[in-house]
C-alpha cells in the first residue's frame, strides 16, 4: 500500500520519494486541464470583443468570464444603452463561437434596504438586456447582510432564470469558505 505526502506525518514531507510522488501527482491533475489566459485590458467594447475573438482564434478558449461587466464602457457615454451593447456583443460571441459566457454584474443597492428579500431580476443593474439575454442568471445572497448573528460561512444561491427548462429549486443554500475563497 502506497502513502502519500498528505498521510505522512511533517517530518517525512522532505524525503525525495514523497518529493517525488507529489510532483507526479501535480502532473497528472493539471495534464487534462484547459489553460486560463487573464486580461485586463478589456474596458472598451472593441477591445474586449477583439480580445475575446482573438482568444478564441489563438488559443481555443471555450469559456470567458467577464469580471465585471460595469468595468467596460462602450461608445456612446450612457451607462444604460453601453452596458445594453455589452450585454449584446457578449451573446453574439457566445453563440458564434459556441462559447461559454459568465458576466459578472452588480447588483442594485436597493435590495440591502429591504432585509429578508430574495433577490430578483430587477436588481441586477445597469440593464434590461441582462434579464433579455441570459440562458442562466444566478444571484447570491449574503445571510449576513440580514441577521449578523448568522453563520457567515453562510449564502444562498438564487436561480432567477434557466431559459428553456424549468426552476426545480429556486434556492440553494451553500458554504463559503473564506479560506480557500470556495463555495461547498
Amino acid at each position: 500500500m502506497s502513502r502519500f505526502a498528505y498521510d505522512l506525518p511533517k517530518s517525512e514531507w522532505d524525503s525525495e520519494e514523497v518529493q517525488q510522488q507529489v510532483h507526479e501527482r501535480i502532473e497528472k491533475y493539471f495534464e487534462n486541464r484547459a489553460s486560463i489566459y487573464f486580461e485586463g485590458e478589456c474596458s472598451q467594447i472593441d477591445k474586449l470583443q477583439e480580445t475575446i475573438e482573438t482568444y478564441v482564434a489563438e488559443k481555443d478558449v471555450r469559456v470567458v468570464v467577464v469580471d465585471y461587466q460595469g468595468l467596460a464602457q462602450g461608445k456612446t457615454g450612457n451607462e444604460y444603452a453601453d452596458q445594453t451593447a455589452i450585454v449584446s456583443l457578449l451573446k453574439r460571441l457566445a453563440k458564434k463561437h459556441s462559447l461559454l459566457m459568465i458576466d459578472l454584474v452588480q447588483m442594485n443597492r436597493a435590495i440591502e434596504k429591504e432585509k429578508g428579500r430574495a433577490p430578483s431580476m430587477s436588481d441586477l443593474r445597469s440593464s434590461g438586456q441582462i434579464e433579455q439575454d441570459a440562458d442562466i442568471i444566478l444571484a447570491p445572497r449574503y445571510l449576513c447582510m440580514d441577521d449578523p448573528l448568522a453563520d457567515p460561512t453562510r449564502y444562498e444561491i438564487h436561480c432567477l432564470k434557466n431559459r428553456n427548462r424549468g426552476v426545480k429549486i429556486r434556492c440553494v443554500e451553500v458554504e463559503f469558505d473564506a479560506s480557500r475563497q470556495t463555495f461547498a
